[in-house]
């Protein structure tokens, strides 16, 4: 163990940029809106990222002051006395202090605002005689062309001028678009910009060799330069004309050439140039086309021979370097699948990367959807882009695939609060997927529930729909369920919409726009909040989709508006706003940057609406409280000698933390600026010690409670020992009592972690060792420990036990139970699981990294005093849960490589060392029996990722760094702040389970750090907060 001091200097070294959190917000004003309502005028207003927690605002009416005192817990307020004259102005209010004055607003009449368009003139197309490729083979036949007329289609918002108010890009329709699977000419696609008050500001006309239908043009509508005014970008061709009325063209191309086939193809466009173009939004001028990547090439190598899968395009902006956005274009997702993503200085587009997956069964290839999201899911500081059933990592390449294919549908947000890092919940349309639909861990791809259908799920949706459920509900058009995120069943019957979620009303739950239809989920069913169609005619886009043209946080406080268009004139947009007032005071949801990136690819193919990047159910501006941070439970059972699991909780809405009862020999570390406490160290004698956390100067106060117990070390008394050293036969000795025998197949006896273990084939899936029970193994209510080692390489979809006692289901004719115990894998992770047949304990732990065709250690331990599961790996602690069962005692088999009964669920694998105690095995006594036993072959050439500890995540002063015990050698310790700046960096040796402590961080400012941790050539980045 090694105890370093640094004193720290700033090194401002060139070249060592690293990729960090520096992405910019919008500048935007406070989008005050009032609205007429039946209690007066409903105001509503900006709350920003920049702003303080005293910022407070007067309310003026009509010049006069109305509010006695400055409105500082909401951004809304309903004046009684206003009407459809009266005119408002805030001023915001800071320690007594105006420190702004906003713009003059009128107010709605009603509860939308109409925002005219110029909407173009329709026409008729070439002729044409085509048989489409659908099943019934359906002939299209237009000797005299195809009329066509205009309507708003989808839109997107950005800031073009830098007023800090949004303006409205508009992308109009032809009523013959087309799907990419059918014939036929359609109308010329166009864009438009408009400020909020109606003011047309430019037209792009993309031409005639851009087709219309959803797959075609994607737009991005971004601050690309930083210059604080948005760009749009999108697929160009010969025939575009910009926003200034000049043709879009490269070289000597032909800008009135067609490129469009004709024939038995007509409209099709698979020939010619194809162009990116990134266009000024404050005038639609041209500025910088580049030729168009991912390049079609031959178009039978995207999955058809037709011009289908070649043309269907995607398209976002990530933040690929952590710092600035890039833009990134996509081509193919049902097969070959290619991105490429360029930087923009103002004047010209660089090539960043592009990948390209062509070949089947690796990379993205046949992974993507018919949309995707963008995040940081890996921690690294860099966005990444969630193309479906894959991930492509900042730099281009593939993070990973799942393998489920092709879907739909995407939702990526916190869906699980209590799980670390962002998921993803999707369906997928492959009828042969393992998961018809399903959540994943987005870093991973860890799949932590679903379903095989066997079907086309062809929609599924994740909102907090249901305050009952901590985290979102998912459902989809598998089945009529409604689940958590942990993936329980809530709801069987009533299944709500499947398409767009909203924050409508004042809570922190989601609303459901379909269509035109928000509604509010009762626990049971929904209940209509409002019909948007009675009100001007709105309506929804794309067909059956029945998607909003955007949905977003445009303007007012944090909910969000709805865009549809009036039905009967086909030049209007309708802009819906709610005025229903909210005691939530919640920053605008376009300064989270998931839900920004968000609204920006909202218009992509099939349209899904923004999530934000965090859990708004943890949202609350006035209560004071308290959220888990680190791996220690408040209640704890050590042993004398042995530290606690470090207890680290955050709060906020307060300025301070009281804590008292602890025992000796714990420390307590707070950090006000940070609000977060950590608990840790070890305790200096045995007893039972409850304490107590209060916060401390807050408008309420909240409390934690709990108690730690140190006990004398605990004797385990061995209950089963199987060492599986036999060379031969059908059976294995218990060295305690009995043998277990074979059933269905003759096992093969390897080398193993000490001398001989079990090798487990895969089939037949009924093939297990078992041993009748015993007096000792009637477990009862006793604390108990189960450890053993396994070797396997894993697989997909797979779901096995590696041991299990009793039977899931009580059956009296046969003598089951219904009382269980065991370790189960499945879904990525590892399960121990305790039932005594009214209440179930489950305790999983994310395990893919450990079925790595190498030993590993495991013991399960049930711990009576604490009331907890907990589950060890390789001698470190994995975490705990709350175990709610009582008696399991029975007198069923003990099953070895299967469970009980069923006999469906074989373990393929190799397992040795068995060992069942009764009492609790203590923390150290795992990392003991671990570090004894483990085999020399243990290969030390893999990722540090799963090993390196690196912590607390909030620093003040020093930071400690844990290696595992089978890493030795050279480590290079580096720090980067979040400007990049190298800020250190050292070179060690370090001997197996060495522990670094780095000292003298107090000098670094206030923010984010990556620290990187190389040993040879695999890599820890590691994220922390000062």
């Amino acid at each position: 163990m090694k105890k370093l001091s640094i004193v720290l200097w700033f090194l401002l070294l060139g070249g060592m940029m690293m990729p960090l959190w520096g992405q910019a917000q919008e500048k935007l004003g406070r989008g005050v809106v009032a609205v007429k309502s039946s209690d007066g005028v409903f105001l509503s207003w900006r709350s920003l990222a920049t702003d303080t927690r005293k910022l407070g605002f007067d309310i003026y009416r009509d010049g006069v002051k109305i509010t006695a005192a400055p409105v500082v817990t909401t951004t809304n307020y309903v004046d009684k006395d206003g009407t459809v004259d009266s005119r408002y102005v805030l001023k915001g209010i800071l320690d007594g202090t105006t420190t702004e004055t906003t713009k003059e607003v009128t107010v709605w009449a009603e509860q939308f605002k109409k925002i005219p368009l110029k909407r173009p003139e329709g026409g008729v197309t070439l002729p044409y005689d085509v048989v489409q490729t659908d099943k019934d083979k359906t002939r299209e036949t237009y000797p005299d062309g195809q009329e066509y007329t205009y309507t708003p289609n989808d839109c997107s918002v950005g800031d073009v001028d830098g007023d800090g108010e949004y303006e409205i890009i508009v992308k109009w329709d032809p009523t013959n678009s087309r799907d990419n699977s059918f014939y036929g000419y359609t109308g010329n696609v166009y864009l438009d910009c408009y400020k909020l008050d109606g003011t047309f500001m430019w037209r792009i006309d993309l031409g005639k060799n851009i087709r219309a239908g959803a797959h075609y043009t994607q737009f991005m509508v971004y601050d690309l330069d930083g210059d604080g005014k948005a760009e749009i970008a999108c697929k160009t061709a010969p025939g575009t004309i910009d926003g200034q009325g000049k043709f879009v063209i490269m070289g000597s191309d032909d800008p009135n050439a067609d490129y469009r086939s004709s024939g038995s193809k007509a409209g099709i466009v698979v020939d010619g140039p194809e162009y990116l173009t990134v266009f000024n939004g404050q005038t639609g001028a041209e500025i910088s086309t580049i030729a168009y990547s991912p390049l079609r090439g031959n178009i039978n190598d995207w999955g058809d021979g037709y011009g289908n899968r070649s043309e269907r395009y995607l398209a976002c902006v990530a933040y690929l370097d952590g710092v600035k956005p890039s833009l990134v274009m996509c081509r193919g997702y049902y097969a070959r699948t290619s991105l490429t993503a360029y930087d923009f200085d103002g004047t010209k587009l660089t090539m960043r990367w592009a990948h390209d997956s062509k070949v089947s069964g690796s990379g993205a290839f046949g992974q993507g959807n018919h949309n995707l999201s963008v995040a940081d899911v890996d921690g690294d500081g860099c966005d990444e882009i969630v193309y479906g059933a894959c991930v492509i990592d900042h730099d281009g390449k593939t993070l990973y695939r799942t393998g489920l294919g092709h879907g739909d549908a995407i939702h990526l947000s916190d869906l699980d609060p209590d799980l670390e890092g962002l998921e993803v919940f999707s369906p997928h349309e492959e009828k042969t997927a393992a998961y018809g639909y399903e959540m994943h861990s987005a870093g991973t791809g860890e799949v932590i529930f679903g379903e095989k259908t066997g079907t086309d799920v062809g929609r599924g949706i994740a909102a907090d729909i249901d305050p009952n459920y901590r985290g979102f509900e998912m459902w989809s058009t598998a089945n009529g369920n409604v689940y958590d995120c942990k993936g329980n069943i809530i709801a069987t019957k009533n299944r709500p919409s499947v398409n767009f979620r909203v924050y409508w009303d004042g809570d922190l739950q989601d609303e459901l726009l379909d269509g035109v239809k928000i509604d509010k989920w009762n626990g049971t069913k929904v209940n209509r909040m409002i019909t948007l169609s009675d009100y001007s005619n709105a309506a929804s886009c794309n067909s059956t989709k029945a998607t909003p043209n955007l949905s977003a946080d445009i303007f007012g406080d944090w909910r969000e508006e709805v865009i549809l268009w009036d039905s009967k004139t086909c030049s209007d947009l309708l802009v819906f706003t709610t005025v229903i007032p909210t005691e939530y005071k919640i920053t605008t949801l376009m300064h989270d940057h998931v839900y920004r990136m968000g609204v920006a690819w909202q218009n992509v193919a099939y349209n899904q609406p923004p999530h934000l990047g965090y859990y708004l159910g943890d949202w609350d501006t006035e209560n004071a409280s308290f959220a888990k941070k680190g791996i220690g439970f408040l209640n704890q059972s050590v042993e004398l000698g042995e530290a606690i699991s470090p207890i680290s909780y955050s709060w906020k809405n307060a300025e301070d933390v009281k804590i008292t009862g602890l025992p000796e020999g714990l420390t307590v570390t707070v950090d006000k600026e940070e609000c977060l406490f950590t608990i840790e160290g070890t305790p200096g004698a045995t007893g039972t010690y409850a304490y107590t956390i209060e916060s401390v100067g807050g408008l309420t106060v909240a409390t934690l409670s709990g108690t730690i117990k140190v006990k004398a070390p605990v004797v385990l008394n061995e209950l089963a020992y199987f060492p599986f050293d036999e060379t031969a036969g059908t059976s294995a000795v218990n060295s305690v009592y009995g043998r277990a025998e074979a059933v269905n197949f003759t096992p093969t006896w390897i080398s193993g972690v000490r001398q001989q273990a079990l090798e487990l084939p895969a089939t037949p899936a009924n093939r297990r060792m078992e041993q009748a029970s015993y007096d000792d193994l009637q477990l009862g209510t006793k604390d108990f420990s189960v450890e053993l080692w396994f070797r396997s390489d894993g697989g997909t979809g797979v779901d096995w036990y590696l041991f299990h006692k009793g039977s899931h289901t009580k059956n009296a004719s046969t003598g089951a139970t219904g009382k269980w115990m065991g370790l189960q894998y499945k879904n990525g992770n590892l399960t121990f699981g305790i039932d005594d047949d009214v209440t179930k304990s489950n305790l999983d732990i994310p395990a893919t990294q450990y079925f790595n065709g190498e030993w590993n250690h495991v013991v399960c331990v049930r711990d009576g005093e604490t009331k907890t599961l907990k589950m060890y790996i390789n001698g470190v602690f994995q975490g705990e849960v709350t175990d709610k069962t009582g008696d399991i005692s029975e007198s069923e088999m003990f099953v070895i490589g299967n469970c009980n009964v069923n006999f469906n669920t074989p373990f393929t694998g190799a397992i040795d060392e068995l060992q069942i105690y009764e009492g609790a095995m203590s923390a150290a006594k795992a990392k003991e029996r671990y570090e004894a036993n483990k085999p020399t072959g243990i290969s030390t050439e893999r990722t540090l990722r799963p090993d390196v500890n690196v912590y607390p995540l909030y620093f003040t002063d020093e930071i400690t760094i844990e290696f595992p015990v089978e890493v030795s050698g050279r480590a290079m310790v580096s720090m980067y702040s979040a400007a990049g700046t190298l800020v250190y960096q050292t070179a060690y040796m370090v001997d197996g389970g060495a522990i670094l402590y780095i000292s003298g961080l107090e000098g670094l400012p206030k923010g984010a750090y990556m620290v990187v941790v190389e040993v040879g050539t695999t890599k820890f980045v590691k994220k922390l907060l000062k």
